[in-house]
Parts: structure tokens; sequence; C-alpha cells
């Protein structure tokens, strides 16, 4: 029925965020806020979906030798990003370095360092080269995810600016959630046996 095991899985993906979304809006319109509210259900589900993208992301990097490491490297860290972006680590019952780490200025720095890293080891290997590499990526499946995600990620961006509109905070983690849907499923397509299952062709994040 599906051309791979991923393909069935992206389809069942969306269609668990539309049911997702009519429950949630039923819900939401009987008065019940707390369901997108800081630290609530859908913020939860938003950071555990980044967080298991950014690990497969990483995980993929690592073990696959034929993956382009160093952009599977930069989505990883880019997830890991989002993921501090969704959590208030502050708020947790963590130690007190993790805490600065994850938050506020610590986040910034930490964050900011490794992608400097990042650009850093470009320039000495071949910066050209890379940003080539990188424009080919979202030709491929997997780019051409994380480009869908950003237009869910602005749509999101949107609805929280529409401070007039009935639940406009709903929707704009919603859309969120829907971008953070398709980052995991990027994470997921540039995994090998996802899409072995009846394809001879995928195009995957190697070379």
């Amino acid at each position: 029925m599906f051309k791979s095991l991923f393909g069935a899985v992206s389809i069942a993906s969306v269609m668990a965020w539309c049911v997702f979304f009519l429950g949630s809006f039923y819900y939401v319109s009987n008065n019940h806020s707390q369901i997108y509210a800081e630290d609530g259900l859908i913020e939860n589900i938003q950071a555990s979906f980044l967080a298991i993208a950014c690990l497969v992301y990483l995980a993929v990097a690592v073990l696959d030798k034929q993956a382009k490491t160093l952009i599977l490297l930069f989505c990883s860290l880019l997830c890991y990003g989002f993921v501090l972006r969704e959590l208030d680590v502050e708020k947790l019952n963590v130690p007190s370095a993790i805490k600065f780490m994850g938050s506020g200025v610590g986040r910034n720095a930490s964050v900011g360092a490794a992608f400097a890293a990042i650009l850093i080891y470009m320039g000495f290997s071949g910066f050209t080269r890379h940003v080539k590499t990188a424009v080919a990526f979202f030709k491929v499946k997997s780019g051409a995810l994380l480009l869908v995600a950003a237009v869910f990620l602005f749509v999101g961006e949107f609805f929280e600016k529409q401070t007039e509109m009935a639940f406009h905070v709903f929707y704009e983690e919603m859309f969120e959630l829907l971008g953070y849907v398709f980052i995991l499923l990027s994470s997921l397509s540039v995994v090998p046996f996802l899409n072995r299952v009846g394809s001879r062709s995928n195009e995957r994040v190697t070379g």
C-alpha cells in the first residue's frame, strides 16, 4: 500500500495531528485552556517530538558512515535549541549548572557556541563545498520536510501576534506542533530501514 514504512508513518502522523487538533479544539472551546498553557500538554508533546528528532539526527550522524554528518549534526543542534525554547529548564528540579546552561544567557551562549563551532569547521574544511551540500539537502526529502516545518512554524508565529483572535494561543501552539511533527518526520526520513521497505531509490542524506 505504501512505498516505504516511512510513507505510512508520515500519513499516520499527519492524520493523528488532525484528530488531536479537532479533539483539542472541542476541549478548548469549552473553556479548558490548560491544554495549551505554559508547560501544558501541547508544549510537552512538542518538546518530546523535538527531543526524539534531536536524538535520531545525532544517532544517524554517528552510526551511518554514509550520512552527511555535518548537516545532521546541524539539524540535531537545531532541535536541541528548539527543545530548550519550549522547556522552562529553570523550573525543573535539576542541578543549577543545567538550569544555567538550559535557560537565558547560558542557553543562548551554549547553542550559539555550538553553531559557531560548526561554521568554523566549515570554514576550515571547504566552506563552498559545505554550502553546496546544504543547498542539495533541501532538494531531497529530509530537507523538503524541514522547509514544510518552517512554513507551519511561521503560521504559528502569525497566530501568536493575533492577540484579538479567540484561542489565538491555541492555534499558535497547534501549528507549532505540526511544524515539529514535520521536523520529526525529517529526522526519521534519514533512518535507512524506514525507507527500504518496497523502495528502490529513495533519496537520503548520504554520499
